[in-house]
């Protein structure tokens, strides 16, 4: 009996210790992931030498090497360092973003230069590489680019004053017989149509054919983790266009473009030629939504509605720091005739559509499903898709009827309505825009958003400006203490402890300030509370179950003061979105689920089409407000401890290998044991 509790309390400790490795490994492997890593360099200058030396925003996590490179104009290599930079040249950039001993980047980690986010990278372990290109000075020499038909019929003009870089075109030989155009050749390598060369000096591109197979190649698409399915092309050869992807994409990810190439080398965006010459599957590329302050979700602008004699007003039409607008007009929806309307008078009595193109100016990004107001009402943006997609939205067919006569009525005011810009007032009877202005007023707290004083639309994000409590100190570990925030609870100001006259067998040595007891006195024995367990709300904080000391202010973990811990809080869960909208007569939204507050983002005026919004479904006859009834269940459900989070770890070069070989010979060591004692020692007793 003796020596099976032996091996029983041997047993335990054995899955104690596998526990608390996992449980420490997968706090320490989140804590010493980076999510996003940024540098500064000093772009090249004619006549200085190259500054090898990037920025690094924070120094104690990664770093990263970067090297100057390129070409004279007619071939000579640049040093790399230790030579001048000459005007009318280009030279090359290359980075290497590594970790530091302990860190790793995360899988969707945003790397970004002088604030703008890198392109096209190669992955060495746990090392990014990035390649760009700058010009020494803005006046750089220009080339003439000249194509061959290589046995093909027709001509084609040359094209002059080419900068460096040139997008290859469509073919516009004709092919020889029994021939198909197989793509470009440039210096002896091949290229696609829409492919991008650097230009040098003049250059000479050649056409290539290829016989036409007796059956023709098929395209396939994958989904690479994506919702839905695409179906395959087949009997294709030759340029091929690339469509777009109507794939569902994975949560928390947005379609970045596709990969021809095997291991997801080069990503091509919807639209662009390639040649196809075998069997081709193209693989959608997914990539994290950006985030942060240069990401532009919203975009607001009006355009006056067409009258009788005036002219359309087409081209660059707004400018803003963040983006400018341009636009177009046509007399057909979804028509050959695009833009076939500008600057032209509108006529009484007819329909015509607007386009829209909006353009980012660096360092600015547009979101994913960025949201367009045009003349309040909400469109559908799309991608322009091509090298730099990210820059441009646009909005198509945008219809506008010119009134055949004037048709004479007093206006009747809506009640106020609004959107993520501004709130404005229309007439019921005719929908003319009556009254618009900005939201103002309100005042954003560290937990509150600040909300217009007119309509009380939430436009203004929270703010890190705390509202300490002065009157008292709390203490917070045995390192510091605070005066907390009287709104959220955070450390809003904060100073370490004054360690008071030390420590003797019965008196304990406290701060001065807070009476936190840095050193319990020599004889102290802990005499324990139990703290119990308060559940986090969708913005608020929790904390777990723990015991406290009632005279050193220590917490455990257990009743018995074995397990010190320094961590209680459960972090606030964040809303859940309800499926279902809610609407008044001139509004829609949705609530959180959890809380039933209504989650001002997704409030906005109805797009109404045929008397009825074609958001939410109001046709002006019932107002639906609803409330979710079974909260206190769904947060109870939800309340869980941060810490217990799944591991991500990279396994490139991460300097935690060391612990997976200890959990390893842990888990096999634990067992191993219990599989000889259940199979032997038990039989050995039978």
């Amino acid at each position: 009996m003796k020596n099976e509790t032996k091996i029983r309390i041997l047993s335990f400790l054995l899955c104690f210790v596998m526990l608390v490795g996992i449980r420490s490994m997968t706090a320490f492997a989140v804590e010493n992931e980076i999510t996003s890593a940024n540098i500064t360099i000093t772009k090249p200058v004619g006549g200085e030498l190259p500054d090898l030396s990037p920025v690094s925003s924070d120094h104690k996590k990664y770093y990263a090497d970067v090297d100057y490179w390129g070409w004279m104009a007619y071939g000579t290599v640049t040093p790399s360092s230790g030579a001048e930079f000459k005007t009318h040249e280009r030279y090359e950039l290359r980075v290497i973003f590594r970790p530091k001993t302990g860190y790793t980047f995360a899988e969707d980690c945003v790397f970004t230069i002088n604030g703008e986010a890198t392109g096209c990278y190669s992955k060495d372990g746990n090392e990014f590489r990035y390649t760009y290109m700058y010009a020494a000075d803005p006046n750089c020499p220009t080339y003439t680019v000249t194509f061959n038909k290589n046995d093909g019929s027709n001509t084609t003009k040359s094209v002059s004053n080419v900068f460096d870089n040139y997008k290859l075109p469509s073919c516009m030989f004709s092919a020889p017989a029994g021939k198909y155009f197989s793509g470009w050749t440039v210096g002896g390598y091949p290229k696609d149509p829409d492919d991008t060369i650097n230009v040098i000096g003049n250059t000479t591109v050649y056409a290539s054919w290829r016989d036409i197979p007796s059956q023709g190649y098929t395209v396939t698409f994958d989904a690479n983790g994506g919702l839905g399915t695409m179906q395959k092309i087949n009997d294709r050869y030759g340029e091929f266009t690339i469509p777009e992807c109507s794939f569902t994409a994975p949560s928390g990810k947005r379609f970045a473009g596709w990969s021809i190439w095997p291991g997801n080398y080069g990503i091509e965006p919807s639209g662009r030629k390639i040649i196809v010459w075998k069997d081709t599957t193209l693989t959608a590329i997914w990539e994290a939504i950006p985030q942060g302050a240069n990401v532009i979700k919203s975009v607001n602008y009006d355009i006056t509605v067409p009258t009788a004699g005036t002219n359309s007003q087409a081209g660059v039409v707004s400018t803003t720091s963040k983006y400018s607008v341009s636009l177009g007009w046509s007399t057909n929806k979804d028509g050959d005739s695009l833009n076939d309307f500008n600057n032209k008078k509108f006529e009484a009595g007819k329909t015509y559509y607007a386009d829209i193109c909006l353009v980012s100016n660096d360092p600015y990004t547009f979101a994913e499903g960025t949201s367009v107001y045009v003349n309040g009402k909400k469109y559908t943006a799309v991608w322009t898709m091509g090298s730099s997609y990210k820059k441009y939205v646009s909005v198509y067919d945008i219809p506008f009827s010119v009134p055949s006569q004037e048709v004479s009525h007093t206006h009747t005011s809506s009640a106020w309505r609004t959107n993520q810009a501004y709130h404005y007032k229309v007439c019921t009877t005719c929908g003319e825009l009556l009254e618009q202005e900005d939201h103002k007023g309100g005042i954003a707290t560290c937990s509150q958003k600040g909300k217009c004083t007119v309509c009380g639309y939430a436009y203004i994000d929270e703010n890190e400006n705390h509202n300490p409590d002065m009157s008292k100190w709390t203490a917070c570990g045995n390192l510091y203490h605070a005066h907390l925030c009287k709104d959220c609870g955070a450390h809003a100001v904060v100073e370490d402890h004054k360690p008071g006259p030390a420590a003797t067998d019965n008196k304990p040595q406290k701060c001065t300030v807070c009476d936190y007891i840095i050193v319990p006195a020599k004889n102290h024995k802990h005499k324990l509370t139990k703290v119990v367990k308060v559940n986090a709300t969708c913005t608020k904080p929790g904390s777990i179950e723990y015991y406290t000391c009632d005279s050193c202010s220590d917490f455990f973990g257990d009743k018995e003061g074995e397990t010190k811990i320094t961590d209680t809080v459960i972090a606030p869960l964040g809303h859940k979105i309800s499926d279902n909208w809610n609407y008044d007569e001139n509004n829609h939204w949705r609530i959180c689920s959890v809380c039933n507050e209504i989650l001002t983002e997704t409030q906005m005026a109805h797009e109404i089409e045929n008397e009825k919004c074609t958001i939410c479904g109001y046709d002006g006859t019932t107002i639906k407000i609803e409330t979710n009834t079974d909260i206190n269940a769904d947060t109870n459900n939800n309340n869980t401890d941060n810490t217990d989070s799944s591991l991500n770890n990279d396994s490139d070069g991460n300097s935690l290998s060391w612990l997976w070989i200890v959990l390893a010979i842990v888990i096999v060591a634990g067992g191993g044991f219990a599989f000889y004692w259940f199979v032997f020692k038990k039989n050995s007793k039978v």
